[in-house]
């Protein structure tokens, strides 16, 4: 990984400034395909289940190159969320390992001054979740551009290694350093990421969970992985769209204006969620598809995959 990471940081900055022909660049391959490839080979075992991407821009150069580690469970896009990113400054003379935010559907909502105030209260509530070390500090990042994705990837660090590339460290400590990050990744996932403890709390409340904060956080690190709009859309497609808890098809009760309507429901227990653990999700075994009513009532159940208990409660 340390060759490839010195690479970057020695042929980016000269295909950026000169302008160099973008389309099939190995420039451009490298942060899209070699860097990432590196990175899964380095840490198999801890990115198993992670999306590693890069980008170098689109059609063009970008000022601000990166490749990101996301975790299915909280992101999967770099346009929000938060994740693990290596970014390169466009001189070439800093890399920053950084745990940090999304920014793009948040700029696109409220514009570059009120997105960057928000990127910085989220990263400030966020690193009081976590433990500082010798390697990972609160410390600004200086990507070395006024234009707006600067901004706000300085706005939205967390907590980031900087590294200068004129002496990269061993390989030995990079590959340290990125699992360390990889573990406040998960620990910050488990805490509650950027939402507030008594937002948690309330949240759970409101669907009638206990109030206890570790099962709150448990559960909506539960829910989150139901909403995400990739997951529902694959578990509809495999299994269909009639409820596996009433047998309902929801189209044929509403008609037409109910078609395809159904939940994706996460059948992983939330007790098992607290664990600094990430697994591929499998759409035809990790998901039932329930009807609204379904759904809602599988949730209070102390055991959230007991399919077979809801059918028993219908006569099923």
């Amino acid at each position: 990984m340390r060759d490839e990471l010195s690479r970057w940081a020695t042929e980016y900055p000269s295909a950026y400034l000169t302008k160099e022909a973008f389309s099939a660049s190995s420039k451009a391959r490298l942060v899209t395909h070699v860097l990432p490839d590196a990175i899964r080979h380095t840490v198999p075992q801890e990115t198993a289940g992670l999306t590693v991407e890069g980008s170098a821009g689109q059609s063009k150069w970008t000022h601000t190159p990166w490749i990101a580690i996301l975790d299915p469970y909280v992101t999967d896009s770099v346009q929000e969320g938060y994740y693990i990113v290596y970014l390169l400054s466009p001189d070439g003379s800093s890399i920053y390992l950084s745990l940090n935010q999304g920014c793009t559907l948040l700029k696109n909502e409220l514009g570059l001054p009120a997105s960057r105030a928000e990127l910085l209260r989220r990263a400030a509530l966020m690193r009081t979740r976590l433990q500082f070390s010798e390697r990972f500090q609160a410390t600004p990042i200086d990507l070395q551009s006024a234009l707006w994705r600067a901004q706000l990837y300085t706005a939205g660090n967390i907590i980031s290694a900087r590294y200068d590339t004129r002496q990269l460290p061993s390989e030995a400590q990079l590959v340290a350093d990125l699992r360390e990050a990889l573990t406040m990744y998960r620990f910050l996932r488990n805490a509650g990421g950027w939402t507030a403890d008594d937002d948690i709390i309330r949240q759970a409340e409101e669907e009638g969970l206990p109030s206890k904060l570790i099962e709150a956080k448990r559960y909506r690190l539960h829910r989150s992985i139901e909403r995400r709009a990739g997951n529902a859309a694959k578990v509809k497609k495999l299994q269909g769209t009639v409820c596996k808890g009433c047998d309902t098809r929801l189209s044929d009760v509403y008609g037409p204006v109910a078609n395809g309507v159904i939940d994706a429901h996460h059948l992983k227990p939330m007790a098992s969620l607290e664990a600094n653990e990430i697994v591929e999700l499998d759409p035809r075994t990790d998901f039932a598809v329930l009807c609204p009513n379904c759904h809602s009532i599988i949730h209070k159940f102390e055991d959230v995959s007991d399919v077979a208990r809801l059918r028993k409660l219908l006569g099923k």
